[in-house]
């Protein structure tokens, strides 16, 4: 008997085996069906002699393990579509956080989050501080150069690390394509953290320093912003800029891990039973809001560390995860909740725009661009 499982190579050999014996024995069968028409009594005993007929067992392919979780439930709604180019998904990433920053009102939801993290003031008082002295231009203080370069790395490069290790594990045969879909945005988050953590701890220093709020023309503003890195640099050493760095890669790895889990598992409440319903665009997006919102409560006290960390008065301290949280701890515990969900709703709205952009809105993108 053939094995249950064989390769093409080997059910191309048994095809060539089996025809060259049927063409062997032709001339048998031949003459065995003339002597079948001659005598049909002798025909029907000799039937069993005809000639050998040889089938060849269809190589079964292997299907991933789909997941059974609560959480990581079954197939991604994508898990049809080729794997997406992690070049293209750097470009469109980068173009959409952009936007989003700069144009859209992400850069001022953060900075008040920030701002709110690392004070006790209400987001009425933050925002009359931010806007006093230079109105509107105020609120894209730390915007150039630092926030600026970190959106083009903190969209671009979560696209590319998420799109690459999507590449990598798409064929896996041990998770579940949902939970490699999770799995595969928490590693591009981790990637981003590593790369933008410079980034954020001299955007958060702008935030945080009172001297940027006085009136200054926009170029004397991104100066002054742009000489922050040097200034880091010569008070505490290269190691300065990557203060934090270990805190927040994981944090983004948390990030990104919940937020994707959030979202597929909002996406399946909202399919019910039948979990092969395809949803609209519009749909996705709501179910990507959903998602950001759920992410942003489960990992507010872990986004706060890192602001109180990079903080511009901290500057020079060593501060650790433990350390800030021992601290609160000795005030009570009323304290630590309070100190651990500072910047809540700035943060709710930022991350809940940012998870539907990364998530649903980029992919949208490449679909219109490659007509997938």
């Amino acid at each position: 008997a053939l094995p249950r499982f064989r390769t093409a190579e080997m059910m191309l050999g048994d095809s060539r085996r089996a025809a060259g014996w049927e063409a062997a024995m032709a001339p048998v069968s031949r003459t065995i069906a003339g002597f079948a028409g001659a005598n049909s009594t002798a025909g029907s005993r000799m039937a069993m002699f005809s000639t050998p007929r040889f089938e060849v067992v269809q190589a079964r392919t292997f299907e991933p393990r789909r997941a059974t979780s609560p959480v990581v439930i079954a197939a991604s709604h994508d898990s049809g579509k080729e794997v997406e180019s992690p070049v293209a998904k750097f470009l469109i990433g980068g173009g959409v956080t952009v936007f989003f920053e700069a144009f859209a009102g992400g850069h001022f939801l953060e900075f008040l989050k920030i701002a709110k993290q690392t004070s006790t003031d209400s987001y009425a008082t933050i925002a009359r501080r931010i806007t006093a002295e230079k109105g509107l231009m105020g609120t894209l203080d730390g915007f150039m150069p630092w926030g600026l370069l970190q959106c083009l790395v903190k969209g671009a490069v979560f696209s590319f690390g998420q799109a690459q290790a999507m590449a990598l594990l798409h064929d896996n045969t041990v998770l579940g394509s949902q939970a490699t879909m999770v799995l595969t945005g928490g590693i591009g988050g981790f990637v981003q953290g590593v790369v933008m953590s410079p980034l954020l701890l001299l955007k958060t220093r702008v935030m945080t320093d009172s001297s940027f709020r006085k009136s200054a023309s926009a170029w004397q503003s991104t100066k002054a912003s742009t000489a922050i890195g040097m200034r880091v640099i010569q008070a505490e050493g290269v190691g300065g800029l990557f203060k934090g760095m270990g805190v927040f890669a994981s944090k983004r790895f948390l990030d990104w891990t919940t937020r994707f889990a959030f979202v597929e598992l909002v996406q399946d409440l909202v399919k019910g039973r039948d979990t092969k319903k395809k949803l609209s665009n519009s749909t996705k997006l709501m179910c990507s809001l959903a998602g950001g919102c759920l992410s942003a409560l489960a990992t507010i006290p872990v986004d706060v560390t890192v602001s109180i960390i990079q903080d511009a008065t901290k500057a020079g301290q060593k501060v650790s995860f433990v350390s800030i949280y021992k601290e609160q701890l000795s005030k009570g515990i009323p304290a630590m909740l309070q100190m651990s969900t500072r910047g809540l709703m700035a943060r709710v709205a930022h991350v809940a725009m940012t998870t539907m952009l990364m998530k649903t809105v980029t992919s949208n993108v490449y679909d219109l661009i490659y007509r997938r």
